[in-house]
């Protein structure tokens, strides 16, 4: 039943995202083409130019550059919306009363929701990358394909490498599910008043950032009585071993964080839902 739901959110969810997404590859295509044709830096040309064949090249160019802009844009505020308004509408709004007399269970609803939020901002964070990745290497004229071939050589000198993208990749989409379930419970903690729902949501969210980064203080703190410092110190010696330390580290961290704010976000729909 998780995976119906899942498959139900992303339709809701990718409808307006997959056409957000087409344009932004489409302008990134169409400004490669202006930088590959023309190779000129666009406010530098329009304010040294003097024949009109290079103004109007300009003038391209800044129109791309603000049709370009205005899409990353949208995009932002659109995946930012499918991760607070699908939760917000769809289980806390007036959509919550036809979605909690489904079948199934709290965590069920909450994960359908999380997981496709997750892949939304992973899929827009990755379109980004690419997008920005090609309009670069097109203006400082630099080969893709050649890139591609540095990325390989450096993979296959460094023989841990493939291994450590592996576990960042793991830890990024680790990451972004906690931060998504972090705005879940700040959202779900809205919920336990009737007024200004939005406004203590808002607080919670804040007030976890800030408790959060208490924490990672302190911790520094005392770890540097109890001599952690000068142990990570000695560990930094054996490179391998270092790296393999912080990446745990950072993947029980998020996880532990991921946990607690999907427990927080189920107990509180659970037990005091108020769709009033």
């Amino acid at each position: 039943m998780t995976g119906r739901l899942i498959k139900f959110e992303m339709r809701s969810s990718f409808r307006h995202l997959l056409i957000v997404w087409a344009a932004l590859m489409a302008m990134t295509i169409l400004m490669c083409i202006i930088y590959a044709v023309s190779g000129m830096d666009s406010y530098a040309a329009f304010m040294d130019s003097t024949r009109v064949a290079e103004v109007i090249s300009a003038i391209v160019h800044i129109a791309a550059w603000l049709v370009y802009v205005a899409l990353m844009v949208a995009l932002v505020v659109l995946t930012i919306a499918i991760v607070i308004l699908r939760f917000h509408r769809g289980l806390l709004g007036d959509e919550g009363y036809l979605m909690h007399t489904l079948p199934v269970k709290e965590w069920q609803l909450i994960t359908s929701k999380g997981v496709v939020a997750a892949l939304a901002v992973l899929g827009s964070s990755i379109l980004v990358a690419i997008s920005g990745f090609m309009v670069v290497s097109t203006i400082n004229h630099v080969s893709i394909a050649q890139i591609m071939q540095d990325i390989a050589a450096f993979m296959h000198t460094e023989k841990l490498m493939p291994l450590l993208v592996v576990e960042g990749i793991i830890i990024a989409i680790l990451g972004i599910l906690k931060s998504v379930y972090q705005i879940y419970a700040s959202l779900a903690i809205g919920q336990l008043v009737n007024r200004y729902r939005i406004l203590l949501a808002l607080g919670a969210y804040i007030g976890i950032g800030t408790v959060l980064s208490i924490i990672a203080m302190l911790g520094v703190f005392f770890g540097s009585l109890l001599g952690l410092d000068e142990w990570i110190s000695n560990l930094s010696a054996n490179v391998t071993a270092f790296e393999q330390v912080v990446m745990l580290f950072c993947f029980v961290v998020e996880a532990i964080q991921l946990v607690i704010f999907h427990i927080v976000t189920e107990r509180i729909m659970s037990r005091k839902l108020n769709l009033l």
